[in-house]
């Protein structure tokens, strides 16, 4: 309580009003609404700028792979999806191009306006390649989540997985930049994962996607989302110590 006083004291005196480096050593409402409004260009991509079509870059490639693999015959397509038997025998390469097949063009279409849609929300401006490197991660992590604790999922496609971690990687991100909108996206995708555990893929995804939800894939992304957003996070605390 007197930690509060002080601190709501000393952010409405007059040197605090006068000191901008002060004041944001106590966020207060005011702070935080001061702080957002001049760093929100540190955290989402401007509209029609150079940034955002590098941004973009990266998910356009992917979407043109996955679009590529799509028009392969459906045999040569079934040699790139996730299959737990197959990697187990020493398939590997499943591990990556199984986010890459779909199964069919309206999954296909469905990813790859989720992706360019989250990559446009949530992309740092300057870091399409930082993007890149966290996408290609979550999808890993996600393929060895399936792997060790799903073990009753035998095959997967799609990047719906990969998806919701990168969504959860930009709603910390905007967390870390003062932007708490971020945990409401947070809270929505939680508790997205929490009904898809507890009831199944969410309403008309099956149809949408033409075919079942592999709902175990959006939990193993978010958690994977989650270890790379708080990694991140651990290490720009450590970075702005010093």
């Amino acid at each position: 309580m007197v930690i509060c006083e002080f601190e709501t004291r000393l952010a409405q005196s007059t040197s605090c009003r006068g000191d901008p480096l002060l004041r944001t050593k106590f966020p207060t409402t005011s702070l935080i609404r001061h702080y957002n409004k001049h760093n929100l260009s540190a955290v989402r991509p401007k509209r029609l700028s150079k940034e955002l079509v590098f941004a973009l870059l990266p998910g356009i490639i992917v979407s043109l792979i996955a679009a590529a693999i799509q028009l392969f015959p459906q045999s040569l397509q079934q040699t790139l999806r996730y299959d737990r038997a197959a990697i187990a025998a020493g398939e590997l390469w499943r591990i990556i191009t199984g986010h890459l097949a779909h199964l069919g063009w309206s999954h296909l279409a469905m990813n790859v306006a989720g992706l360019c849609l989250v990559t446009y929300i949530f992309a740092p401006p300057g870091k399409a390649w930082a993007w890149s490197g966290w996408m290609f991660l979550a999808a890993m992590l996600t393929s060895a989540g399936l792997y060790f604790f799903s073990p009753q999922l035998g095959f997967y496609v799609g990047l719906s997985g990969a998806l919701h971690g990168m969504i959860v990687i930009g709603a910390l991100r905007w967390m870390q930049h003062g932007d708490f909108m971020g945990l409401f996206v947070l809270i929505i995708v939680v508790a997205k994962i929490v009904w898809e555990q507890l009831f199944g893929a969410m309403p008309l995804s099956q149809q949408m996607a033409g075919g079942p939800v592999a709902v175990d894939a959006h939990l193993w992304g978010a958690l994977a989302g989650l270890a790379i957003g708080l990694w991140n996070l651990i290490r720009w605390r450590l970075s702005t110590r010093v």
